[in-house]
């Protein structure tokens, strides 16, 4: 799973191959109101085999350039966490999006795994999480 976290290093989107319509955790935040953030996994569950699609984007809603850090943190179902950050420089209404596949494999344990998006500015952070559980 930490793969996944390297890929991403901002933007997290899961999917699975054989739940085309399985369906998706996501989360969209913009508590400080010069960045929305926002975060997809689809789909919520997978078991060994499947393919998890994550999705992240940070988009600078002010009228101004800015440059803004943006940190991916992973947590696993044991409460271990990897985190990744990013700097990027984003004009007024820009957004910064990224997004990666990772196929589950027989070594990665059962359990929650929650990937939290932060995007600090200028005026403060914005965070939006989304959680995919990865069956026995």
């Amino acid at each position: 799973m930490l793969r996944l976290l390297g890929v991403l290093a901002v933007l997290v989107a899961l999917a699975s191959s054989a739940a085309a319509a399985a369906l998706a955790t996501s989360d969209t935040q913009a508590q400080n109101p010069d960045l929305t953030v926002s975060v997809s996994l689809t789909p919520d569950q997978v078991a060994v085999g499947d393919t998890v699609v994550a999705s992240e984007s940070a988009t600078n809603s002010s009228t101004k350039k800015q440059v803004v850090e943006v940190v991916n943190t992973l947590t696993y179902p044991s409460g271990a966490t990897a985190s990744t950050t990013t700097k990027v420089a984003l004009k007024a209404g820009e957004t910064f999006s990224q997004s990666a596949a990772y196929l589950r494999d027989a070594d990665d344990a059962a359990g929650d795994y929650t990937v939290t998006v932060s995007a600090t500015g200028r005026a403060g952070t914005s965070t939006a999480r989304a959680v995919v559980t990865y069956m026995p």
